[in-house]
């Protein structure tokens, strides 16, 4: 029929390519790709090796030991390269901390509206798309919130189940988080609430897995103006909150609650006590 068969993995770094706009995102995708080869060639070599292969790239065996030893060479220079960007990122960091800027990541799963939400916070325009992955490596800006200055950074979104391997290839993006000192948990509020409280959990084991625990933190329950009322979704996510979080209703895309968000931000950038004066 023409029609190209591939798995679950290269479907989604396919996508991911079609929104890669940066170095970094083109060599942690090709990363991926090359984690996502290696074990099926390895695999081929066992079964060459038994006699069951013939004539693959033209040696047998002898090829897929070559092919093996090329992708291996390949993988080792694309993480010499990744590493020079996390050493550039990091010394980027650390001028941040030192200039006294505190960090403000933003997570959530994709689709969620994260890079809109970025966009209201700082005054960017970002692309954002109705299609997963529009952000496929950290972009950070400057913001003032009532005299205090921070960093806010919009990071890659979660999706539920993702393979290992694209998670390692992307963990520089997940880096980003770990030093965050506040987190703004973007959630869309308009899926169903069994489907919120699944990725709120997951993106909790993600973070955890991540060694992020216990930061303050805010859900942004986003896109509120696609609900006929948001009061009973906001009720249902306060009551599985932990102690860290706290909960503000949203929509970036009009405009709803930002300001309020803002102010929370303020607060909390400024040392007060979490969930004083917050009003849901």
């Amino acid at each position: 029929t023409g029609k190209e068969i591939i798995d679950r993995v290269l479907l989604i770094l396919q996508i991911f390519e079609h929104h890669a706009g940066s170095i970094e995102a083109k060599l942690q995708i090709e990363l991926a790709r090359l984690k996502h080869q290696l074990p099926l060639v390895k695999e081929a070599i066992r079964y060459a090796k038994l006699g069951e292969l013939h004539g693959f790239l033209g040696a047998g065996r002898y090829g897929y030991e070559r092919y093996y030893t090329m992708l291996r060479m390949k993988e080792a220079r694309i993480r010499r390269k990744l590493e020079e960007v996390r050493k550039t990122r990091m010394v980027r960091r650390m001028r941040r901390i030192k200039m006294g800027y505190p960090h403000i990541a933003i997570i959530g799963y994709t689709c969620a509206g994260k890079t809109t939400l970025f966009n209201k916070l700082t005054a960017n325009s970002k692309p954002v798309g109705p299609e997963p992955f529009t952000t496929l490596s950290p972009k950070s800006s400057r913001i003032e919130l009532d005299g205090v200055s921070a960093i806010v950074t919009d990071t890659v979104g979660f999706i539920r189940d993702l393979p290992h391997e694209i998670i390692e290839a992307f963990y520089a993006t997940l880096e980003e988080v770990s030093y965050a000192d506040i987190i703004l948990h973007v959630i869309d509020s308009s899926k169903p609430l069994n489907y919120i409280y699944k990725n709120l959990a997951e993106a909790r084991r993600i973070l955890s897995h991540i060694g992020v625990q216990g930061k303050p933190s805010i859900l942004v329950l986003n896109k509120i103006d696609l609900l006929d009322g948001y009061r009973d979704v906001l009720e249902q996510v306060k009551g599985v909150k932990e102690d860290n979080e706290v909960v503000i209703p949203v929509s970036a895309e009009k405009n709803v609650n930002i300001e309020q968000l803002k102010k929370v931000l303020a607060d909390m950038l400024k040392g007060r006590s979490l969930g004083t004066n917050i009003r849901t």
